[in-house]
């Protein structure tokens, strides 16, 4: 399998060169928000519909003493992997049926730890030189890690997106103690997860999570240096970007903002889990599924296509975007988690995108 590995071992990270000892933090910020009451208003109103008699009769009958009631039965993570302890108050169908992965869905949300994704920026003395898709090591205290660089070369300031991993070695640290005034030290840069020569093709940028970073690089250095358009031809951007919550879609409002002011930029955000909270309307399958939705008409007839490609090639997109994909005249860049990345690199070359036009780092 042709993926790249994002390094993130300290002793790796300590061999590259030394950017600065110095490094300002200038802003830390949360981009996903704290969702806690409309967890507990939903669960509330999902087992007033489903809940069995027992349900009645445990739950308090006042809303402020339900709440903290609530709150002590999403506490108990231990039984997190059989189901949340909530699923005792729903029928025995409805606990492994959609029921109960809603209520499942909805304790792992309220436990999830807020700020969960951050953006940070920070300043140096020197322009650092590096390019759109590169990372940097970032020591903080006595701990190292390795974040892909999202902002453009073009730009000022660099620019970071941390997920908090509960127990991770530094992403803890980064969200509950980093604060504007901060100093950390940068090596590098490194990576080859890098955008090709400028042509006529057509980009597909294809994301789960953080690895949203460098692809951000690349978009705003495309749209900052004119490389969207090659020649008279004007190139079709695309990001599939995959999540769990429209909240924890890293860069979702930025992104939406490109979509809104430029016609050859295409937006496809999809999650799985927004329907739990919100009458949410967008995409919901898997980045390659996706994908596989805004293929033009023909693309793979005659072609042994996986069934569930054939499937979702013939459901309905669920956003008025008018551009269609052809694989064989694109380039693919795609990042995120390993397992995420390797279901990539096989659905593209399925799908018919020429294997020297694409890019793949995976990481964790």
């Amino acid at each position: 399998m042709r993926i790249r590995r994002h390094l993130s071992q300290h002793e790796t990270a300590e061999e590259l060169p030394l950017v600065t000892e110095s490094a300002v933090v200038t802003d830390v910020s949360a981009m996903d928000r704290n969702r806690t009451d409309e967890v507990l208003t939903e669960l509330r109103a999902t087992l007033d519909e489903h809940g069995t008699d027992a349900w009645r009769r445990d739950r308090p009958t006042t809303d402020e003493a339900c709440e903290d009631w609530l709150r002590a039965q999403l506490d108990e993570v231990d039984h997190l992997d059989g189901g949340t302890p909530l699923t005792r108050y729903v029928s025995e169908d409805d606990q492994t049926g959609s029921v109960g992965e809603k209520l499942t869905a909805l304790q792992e949300r309220y436990l999830q730890p807020y700020p969960s994704l951050l953006r940070i920026t920070v300043e140096t003395d020197d322009p650092v030189e590096f390019a759109a898709g590169q990372y940097l090591s970032v020591r903080y205290q006595d701990t190292t890690r390795v974040y892909s660089i999202a902002s453009s070369p073009t730009r000022d300031e660099l620019e970071f997106c941390v997920g908090r991993v509960p127990g991770g070695q530094m992403t803890s640290e980064l969200a509950v103690d980093l604060e504007a005034g901060d100093t950390v030290t940068l090596r590098g840069p490194y990576g080859e997860l890098l955008l090709e020569e400028p042509s006529p093709r057509d980009i597909v940028f294809l994301a789960t999570g953080t690895g949203a970073a460098p692809l951000k690089s690349m978009i705003d250095y495309l749209f900052d240096t004119g490389r969207d358009r090659y020649e008279d031809t004007v190139r079709d951007i695309w990001l599939v970007l995959g999540g769990g919550w429209k909240d924890t879609l890293p860069y979702r409002v930025a992104f939406q903002s490109y979509a809104d002011e430029r016609d050859n930029f295409h937006f496809v955000p999809t999650v799985s889990r927004e329907s739990y909270l919100t009458e949410w309307t967008g995409e919901t399958a898997y980045v390659q599924h996706t994908l596989a939705k805004y293929l033009e008409d023909g693309v793979g007839d005659g072609q042994s296509l996986p069934p569930e490609f054939e499937h979702h090639r013939n459901t309905p997109p669920r956003y008025p975007i008018d551009a269609r994909l052809d694989p064989s005249q694109l380039e693919v860049y795609a990042c995120g988690l390993n397992a995420m990345v390797s279901s990539l690199v096989e659905a593209a070359e399925q799908l018919g995108v020429p294997p020297e036009h694409t890019q793949f780092e995976g990481f964790g």
